[in-house]
C-alpha cells in the first residue's frame, strides 16, 4: 500500500511507524482510488476488457506503480473489479 509513497516520505525524514500508521488507516481510500483510476484508464472505460486484456493490464498496472500504488493494492482492485464485472 503505496510503498513508492512509503519511501518519499521516509526520505524525508517522517517515521516509518507514523507512514505505516497512517497508509493502514487510509488503505480502504487507496483501494478505491486504484479501481477508480483502473476504469478511467479502460479503453473507454470498458472496464471489462482491461481485465481480460493481458496487455492493457499490464499497461494499467505500470500507469499505477508509477503513481506510487504498490502490487499488492493493484492485485486486490482488479481481483474486486473482475468479481463485479463476471
Amino acid at each position: 500500500m503505496g510503498t513508492g509513497i512509503s519511501y518519499e516520505l521516509a526520505q524525508k525524514g517522517i517515521e516509518e511507524s507514523i507512514i505505516f500508521e497512517q497508509l493502514l488507516e487510509h488503505r480502504e481510500d487507496w483501494l478505491k482510488n486504484t479501481m477508480y483510476l483502473i476504469a478511467k484508464k479502460s479503453p473507454k472505460n470498458e472496464i471489462n476488457n482491461s481485465l481480460n486484456d493481458k496487455k492493457q493490464k499490464n499497461k494499467i498496472t505500470r500507469f499505477l506503480i508509477d503513481k506510487g500504488y504498490d502490487y499488492a493494492t493493484i492485485r486486490s482492485a482488479f481481483k474486486i473489479l473482475s468479481e463485479q464485472y463476471d
